[in-house]
């Protein structure tokens, strides 16, 4: 059986289904897993949309690797979209003014160098690289509050 170990809430997989594979038998479960799979989701979002917990997602992915009904994608870690780092440049804009994009860069900078390379769960870390350079503390606590609520909009 394939085993899947460590945090595989952020795996993105994709159905790979091949014509002269035979018979085989999928509980309602597994059905269900492989019908919602599209390749874009990761399997946090997978298991959440269905009402499954992860050890139960984890469970039904390994027995579908195994079938080999399906492949983990070769860009599993869910990425951060444009959108977020327009909206952070937004917001810090109302804060600091024509330097934010220049904020924005050097933290894109810090963390890896490309806006389209920056994975989800670097989020947070990118927010508190903002947040350390915001001296009111009323506008770091708004600007964290409003950030958070747009992040977990786009998750």
């Amino acid at each position: 059986m394939a085993v899947l170990t460590g945090d595989i809430a952020t795996l993105v997989c994709k159905p790979h289904i091949d014509p002269d594979m035979g018979e085989m038998v999928l509980n309602g479960r597994m059905l269900q897993f492989l019908m919602k799979l599209d390749g874009s989701k990761d399997l946090g979002s997978m298991a959440e949309m269905l009402g499954l917990d992860l050890n139960t997602a984890k469970e039904i992915s390994a027995r579908l690797l195994d079938l080999k009904l399906i492949s983990i994608t070769d860009d599993s870690e869910p990425m951060l979209p444009g959108i977020f780092f327009e909206f952070i440049t937004e917001r810090l804009a109302i804060i600091a003014g024509p330097i934010a994009q220049l904020m924005v860069d050097d933290a894109i900078q810090e963390l890896g160098g490309e806006k389209q390379k920056i994975p989800k769960n670097k989020a947070i870390e990118l927010i508190d690289i903002f947040s350390r350079q915001i001296l009111d503390d009323e506008q770091r606590a708004v600007f964290i509050q409003v950030v958070m609520k747009k992040l977990n909009e786009i998750n």
